[in-house]
């Protein structure tokens, strides 16, 4: 059916908008921390008619618009103008390629990257090696750890590898496993670093581990309280080893002036060595 508009010799002019929004949060307890979407924009496109529109009111009557000279030598005079405009767009244009050729192709703006990974030993390289290294010696199927990527408006947002392997730890993946309590081990500080080792923490408690991997988590968390030094992610570190189950006497003498150590201190005796 042909709108009223297009009836009348008239191109409507259109948008079109589109909107992401943003996911909704959980806050349920063993719910992952959330990150900030980087997929928020807006687009909009507006598309313009070219031809020329008869008076409505000639429409209606059913009568051809009348000859006027003047208007033709107006309509004459404008054409010539924009004649004039595109020779000098097309020799703008043309000088634009030229350059181009002469720098090789070379683009004038260069992609800035943004890369959420750490640097050495958990830069995106390093963990990805590791991570082929512990698949080899376990004897499993390697999943694909490659980081999410985002790339918008001249630059490229590569996210932590660690968030792929959570994904793996959560899935059963014995390497990711290995990852993980090498990740809640390190003291370096992190992009993201508080939600990272929170997650993986919590997918830690899931996860199936060896009782060397269960002593070295509960000597990294109990070394923390001894050392004064409570994280925001301790709290998920206290409820992985209440989990995982530790011995009374492993609970260490601490600074009870620290109203943090001190509240940790009287969490593990409550839990008293509890966990499977």
């Amino acid at each position: 059916m042909t709108c009223p508009c297009q009836a009348m010799g008239m191109a409507p002019g259109g948008s079109d908008l589109h909107f992401a929004y943003r996911a909704q949060q959980s806050h349920g307890a063993d719910a992952k921390s959330p990150f900030h979407s980087f997929d928020e924009r807006f687009q909009q496109e507006v598309g313009e008619s070219h031809a020329d529109v008869c008076p409505v009111r000639r429409v209606v009557q059913f009568l051809p618009a009348p000859h006027d000279p003047e208007d033709d030598a107006g309509r004459s005079r404008r054409a010539r103008e924009r004649d004039v405009e595109r020779g000098a767009v097309a020799a703008r244009i043309g000088k634009s390629d030229e350059r181009i050729t002469r720098t090789q192709g070379i683009p004038r703006c260069r992609l800035e990257i943004i890369d959420y990974n750490g640097e050495g030993r958990w830069s995106r390289a390093e963990i990805l090696g590791r991570y082929t290294r512990y698949v080899a010696e376990i004897g499993i199927v390697p999943r694909d750890l490659s980081p999410k990527e985002h790339a918008e408006r001249g630059r490229r947002w590569v996210y932590p590898v660690m968030m792929k392997v959570i994904d793996g730890i959560e899935a059963g993946d014995l390497a990711c496993v290995r990852l993980g309590i090498e990740f809640i081990e390190e003291d370096a500080k992190f992009p993201f670093g508080k939600t990272l080792k929170s997650n993986t923490a919590r997918a830690l408690r899931r996860a199936r581990l060896s009782n060397e991997q269960k002593q070295r988590i509960r000597r990294r968390v109990f070394g923390l309280l001894r050392a004064g030094h409570i994280p925001h992610e301790y709290r998920e570190y206290a409820r992985l080893v209440r989990k995982i189950g530790f011995d009374a006497s492993e609970v260490p003498m601490v600074d009870v002036s620290n109203p943090y150590v001190a509240r940790f201190r009287s969490y593990f005796e409550q839990a008293g060595g509890s966990g499977n």
